[in-house]
């Protein structure tokens, strides 16, 4: 009896990582408002626990929805608007035609040896739909040695300005650096192979107005070569609209999000900034927002094989770990209750999946024996038969189990070099 208790929790665990935890927010969130036009109000309103996030803690009673969010609309990137039949500047959400009093900005775009899109990114950055007199483009070099520099250097253009850091110091790093010498109030980071459509940036600034509102985080759109999005990005996507609704998302993503400059906190280069940095804009009591409206494109490169997706996989959970440890009073639950479970359901979960799977494998051997136990049992060696087959093949056919558990794999490899003291230093190009 006690091993059919075991494997109900187990596998219980594994459901609320990808399945439960999602239909959770939905259920919370349901039937909430929140306009999110600039300077909404979106602060907590009491209930059992107190604190708002106004004060740098937060309540289980926020569960501020956000309107209907809109489709994305697929536009090229460059000179596009954020949704279709609309005027330049015009947005769909907060009954805004023009915004008064925009924020001078800092685009911040990260780059090493990128001479291969920094040119086009700079072109992209400068057809933006915001003021000249209020925009900043500075390309923060990371000890580039090919022709990354000499290009931004050719921009016969007082608004783009090169940043070079000497040495490979890392994207974070790097960032520090530029952050101090950066004119604008707003500072919006973003890699040299985003592209944003152009109301992006006034999609972002717009939610400044609020002065609760601390950091905002962009729709970055991962497209294949089809024009197909891809399709686990799109499931992470719509886990941080359910966070978002119900009360603040969890990190950020380096293709497009914003912060105030006042609220930048310098980092070390062991931890990723667009993880780190909205969770501690979170603890000074400000909001973390998520515009859907502020689109960035990236075309989503395909790993050669499994064999890339597992280094990718485990170099991303192994940074993951080295940042929640970074910032471990958000873990708090009696000073941050809402964001500390939104963190540990979305991220510290999902990292405990290979473990539960091990554990469920081990204890189909303490089951009576029976039906119940031989097809558990059997199940799991034809999953993880198919699994080994499409890892060695490559097969389309079997993909799905083969990318499922080299991904836990990799999770596991990840967790592991984490308790054994090893670190990642260097940020490397990743999705998501």
């Amino acid at each position: 009896m006690t091993s059919y208790i075991i494997f109900s929790i187990l596998a219980f665990g594994v459901f609320y990582a990808y399945f439960g935890y999602p239909l959770i927010l939905a259920v919370l969130a349901r039937g909430k408002k929140d306009e999110r036009g600039a300077g909404a109000d979106r602060a907590d309103t009491g209930g059992d626990m107190t604190g708002t996030v106004g004060d740098g803690t937060d309540t289980i009673a926020d569960v501020g929805v956000a309107g209907d969010i809109p489709e994305e609309r697929g536009q090229a990137p460059g000179n596009t608007d954020a949704s279709e039949g609309r005027a330049d500047g015009e947005f769909e959400r907060g009954g805004m035609e023009e915004i008064d009093g925009l924020p001078e900005v800092s685009i911040l775009i990260a780059a090493y040896n990128e001479e291969d899109t920094i040119a086009k990114k700079i072109e992209n950055s400068l057809e933006l739909d915001y003021p000249t007199d209020k925009l900043h483009i500075v390309v923060v070099s990371d000890g580039s040695t090919d022709g990354t520099d000499g290009i931004v250097q050719s921009f016969d253009d007082s608004t783009v300005e090169l940043f070079r850091v000497e040495g490979r110091k890392g994207k974070t790093v790097a960032r520090n650096e530029a952050v101090k010498q950066a004119k604008g109030e707003i500072i919006v980071f973003t890699d040299a192979n985003a592209f944003f459509h152009k109301d992006a940036v006034k999609a972002l600034a717009r939610h400044f107005e609020d002065e609760s509102v601390g950091a905002v985080c962009g729709n970055l759109v991962l497209k294949k070569k089809n024009g197909e999005e891809n399709l686990y990005w799109r499931y992470e996507k719509l886990v941080k609209r359910l966070e978002d609704r119900f009360h603040s998302i969890v990190g950020a993503n380096g293709s497009i999000y914003a912060i105030r400059k006042e609220l930048y906190t310098p980092l070390t280069s062991e931890v990723d900034d667009d993880f780190v940095e909205p969770l501690l804009v979170y603890t000074k009591g400000k909001r973390i927002v998520y515009e859907p409206l502020a689109v960035s494109e990236e075309e989503d490169i395909p790993h050669h094989g499994l064999a890339h997706e597992f280094e990718a996989k485990k170099r991303v959970v192994l940074r993951g770990l080295q940042s929640l440890s970074f910032a471990k009073q958000t873990l708090n639950p009696f000073r941050y209750p809402v964001l500390s479970f939104e963190i540990f359901s979305h991220k510290i979960m999902k990292w405990l999946v290979p473990f539960f799977l091990i554990f469920i494998f081990i204890d189909t051997f303490f089951m009576p024996r029976g039906l119940f136990s031989y097809t558990l049992f059997f199940l799991q060696l034809i999953f993880y038969g198919a699994a080994l087959y499409g890892i060695a093949s490559r097969s389309k056919l079997f993909h799905v189990p083969a990318y499922f558990v080299s991904t836990n794999a990799a999770i596991l490899a990840a967790v592991t070099e984490f308790i054994t003291g090893k670190r990642s230093r260097h940020w490397e190009k990743r999705r998501g």
